[in-house]
């Protein structure tokens, strides 16, 4: 979140005081001094577009995958509460997504691997088509091709990937 974003939440005046803690600790502070060399399993950034913290979860093959936190307890996406002593109040959620580069003010480090372990885990058992041991990095295979019917407009047949 960023300071636009809270004065907003402010003036609706629909938070409690948990909440507006949690808001203001995720606040970018002295933190946009410290911008790692490399990111790592763990790094949390302010995500630009959906200006939520979200956390590195695994590096793929030219991409990362990323899980968004939120500080909104009413949210349905909720997966757990973060373990974290630099975000308390704050929730995985089941939203995730992939990046490039990981882009957005950087925020701080995650601390507890054990739960990122953890979080990942449940994600991949909630997305994985393909049994254990899926990650959700790697590409699925490919899709078989199929034929389809032909057209009217041409006669001739056609084939999908």
């Amino acid at each position: 979140m960023d300071k636009s974003t809270l004065i907003k939440k402010i003036e609706e005046g629909k938070f409690t005081t948990e909440q507006l803690l949690g808001w203001v600790k995720c606040l970018p502070g002295n933190s946009l001094a410290k911008k790692p060399t490399e990111y790592r399993v763990g790094d949390v950034l302010m995500h630009p577009v959906f200006q939520h913290p979200y956390v590195l979860l695994e590096q793929g093959r030219g991409h990362w995958v990323a899980g968004l936190l939120t500080t909104e307890e009413t949210c349905e996406e909720i997966l757990c509460e973060a373990q974290s002593r630099f975000f308390p109040g704050n929730h995985f959620t089941r939203i995730i997504f992939t990046v490039k580069e990981p882009t957005g003010t950087f925020l701080n480090v995650f601390e507890n691997p054990k739960q990122l372990r953890e979080v990942l885990a449940a994600l991949r058992k909630t997305f994985a088509a393909k049994g254990e041991g899926h990650r959700l990095s790697e590409p699925t295979p490919e899709t078989p091709k199929t034929e389809t019917p032909k057209t009217e407009t041409d006669g001739k047949d056609h084939e999908t990937h």
